[in-house]
């Protein structure tokens, strides 16, 4: 069984609240605390796709602290040369199955996202960071996916996307989408989105 592609809220809900809302397949490996499952079915749905690298140590580069992130990863030549940028970018991997509040859990793990952007790792820095699974399950998990938190998301989501943190959606081996804020970078059934510098550009000072 899949998730609903689009979620409208109920008619009380201010329209600017209406947002396409992508979830993964309903798969119990994505309920699992099991992190390295998680990471093994990330690596084994984009191996065909990408350059991975697991698992790799670097430091900050303002703090000048270890950090240690999941994956690096680097287009093949055949998203290239459909229009995906030749550059690295990161990604993290949580379970949503844990203690935390939902919503600390993604905040935490966003955060993560935002010190890989500002990281040396392997000798790379990340042009961005993408979290796995997407913030959805995290509320899923416990059953909070309600108009409250759906609010919340909404405007989160659009946040972190201007420090250059975005969602990877994995719907199928083979199958899968990059997003930031309400915009996709990249999907495999559509190829690049068309908006300029998504992802790759921190907004700085007014926005």
């Amino acid at each position: 069984m899949l998730f609903p592609r689009l979620l409208c809220l109920d008619n009380n809900t201010n329209p600017r609240l209406k947002f396409y809302m992508p979830f993964d397949p309903d798969r119990k490996e994505y309920l699992t605390s099991d992190e390295d499952r998680l990471k093994d079915i990330l690596e084994q749905s984009l191996e065909k796709d990408f350059i991975l690298k697991r698992e790799k140590v670097g430091y900050h580069l303002l703090e000048q602290r270890k950090v240690r992130i999941d994956f690096l990863l680097y287009p093949k030549q055949h998203l290239i040369e459909n229009g995906f940028e030749p550059i690295w970018f990161g990604c993290e991997v949580k379970s949503p199955a844990v203690k935390k509040e939902p919503q600390k859990n993604v905040m935490d793990l966003a955060k993560q996202c935002i010190d890989y952007t500002e990281s040396k790792i392997d000798g790379i820095i990340p042009s961005f960071a993408l979290m796995f699974p997407s913030m959805y399950h995290f509320f899923h998990a416990k059953n909070l996916l309600t108009q409250e938190y759906q609010s919340f998301l909404y405007y989160f989501r659009s946040f972190i996307q201007r420090l250059k943190v975005g969602t990877l959606h994995i719907f199928s081996p083979g199958d899968w989408a990059i997003r930031f804020g309400s915009q996709y970078y990249y999907t495999t059934k559509k190829g690049k989105g068309r908006v300029k510098n998504l992802g790759t550009k921190r907004h700085i000072g007014s926005v």
